[in-house]
């Protein structure tokens, strides 16, 4: 497990063992592809930490819950009569995005409130 995190940490900084790092998984920026993405959710939906996913693969737990998200939407959209709704499960993962955003932008103002209060009583 130390070598995976020492990996992907080397990955991160676009250092490598002696040579450029090519995953035909991800894309140039980093975003990773579909296939990818299928991967690491049927790792969560078998079991695996998904802490330890997350460190694996250099992104937030939080990212790894809205994969799993859209993932299940979008097989139970699926297994429905007729088409599945595209613009429904893009349209309520992007509102539960918004709502996961903006619940950190309050908890932000929060703290940076709390820290301001306790500076000045300092």
């Amino acid at each position: 497990m130390k070598e995976l995190r020492e990996s992907v940490a080397a990955r991160k900084k676009g250092k490598s063992r002696g040579y450029e790092y090519l995953d035909v998984y991800t894309s140039e920026r980093g975003r990773f592809h579909s296939r990818r993405k299928l991967e690491i959710v049927l790792r969560l939906l078998r079991g695996e930490d998904p802490g330890e996913l997350a460190v694996e693969f250099g992104i937030t737990q939080d990212r790894l819950m809205i994969w799993e998200a859209i993932f299940l939407k979008a097989g139970q959209a699926g297994l429905r009569a007729g088409r599945p709704d595209l613009w429904n499960i893009e349209r309520e993962w992007l509102q539960s995005r918004i709502r996961h955003l903006v619940m950190r932008l309050n908890t932000e103002r929060q703290l940076s409130r709390l820290r301001g209060m306790g500076s000045v009583s300092q």
